[in-house]
């Protein structure tokens, strides 16, 4: 357990790699990301070159979380591509739709954030050019016709608000901004009340906010059947 060490980074002649059995690591309230971009990344590849890490707890990081600019659902899916051995982050399991939503995400995150930097660059950053072909070639969008047809598929889901319910078929290309929209218009709510949407699982009851009102519902482990609380 590192946690509350006030730990800033975790370099390359870090100890932890003297462990390659290491499962579980706790790095929580911990200052990780303030020694700058470069410390950062140097800690991913740290953590990432541990074979064995399948279990962190990486919360209330302060300049980490000011990457994402304190959107944890943003930062959970960056962390889960990013570390693709990990079973279970900040104490909950990672599964297989969240997994293929986190990807999709850094897909997307990687391609925005680094776009100055140049076509070179974003392909060779870490598991960017594996999860491109694992997805079709998102970044060269080569398969329009593949994608128009995915894009067009709609979800059946559930809207819930105070014990009131509707449900929904909608695209699952429809931005998170829409669904609240939606969700005002559906429940008669005031455009000035602060909403929050939380998704939830109809398999497994797994809750994840829907924090990032830009991106579109299929950057979510989201599924036909599940529910969206409003609350």
């Amino acid at each position: 357990m590192l946690g509350h060490n006030q730990i800033p980074a975790l370099h390359k002649q870090s100890t932890l790699r003297r462990f390659p059995n290491l499962r579980a690591l706790h790095l929580q309230d911990n200052v990780i990301g303030k020694e700058g971009v470069d410390a950062l990344h140097e800690t991913m590849e740290t953590l990432n070159s541990i074979a064995s890490l399948s279990h962190l707890r990486l919360i209330r990081n302060g300049p980490l979380d000011k990457v994402f600019e304190g959107n944890s659902g943003q930062l959970r899916l960056f962390l889960i591509a990013r570390l693709p051995a990990l079973q279970n982050l900040n104490l909950s399991d990672v599964r297989n739709k969240e997994r293929e939503a986190a990807e999709r995400f850094y897909l997307k995150w990687v391609k925005q954030k680094f776009a100055a930097e140049g076509d070179v660059f974003i392909r060779n950053y870490p598991h960017f050019a594996l999860y491109d072909k694992k997805y079709g070639g998102i970044h060269e969008q080569k398969d329009t016709q593949k994608f128009d047809k995915l894009s067009k598929r709609l979800l059946e889901v559930k809207l819930t608000h105070l014990g009131r319910s509707k449900v929904k078929r909608v695209p699952d290309t429809m931005l998170v901004s829409k669904i609240l929209v939606l969700s005002r218009r559906l429940f008669k709510l005031d455009r000035d009340t602060p909403l929050t949407l939380h998704l939830i699982s109809g398999k497994d009851g797994h809750t994840l906010a829907l924090e990032d009102l830009t991106l579109p519902l299929r950057q979510y482990p989201i599924a036909s059947g599940d529910t969206i609380q409003v609350d």
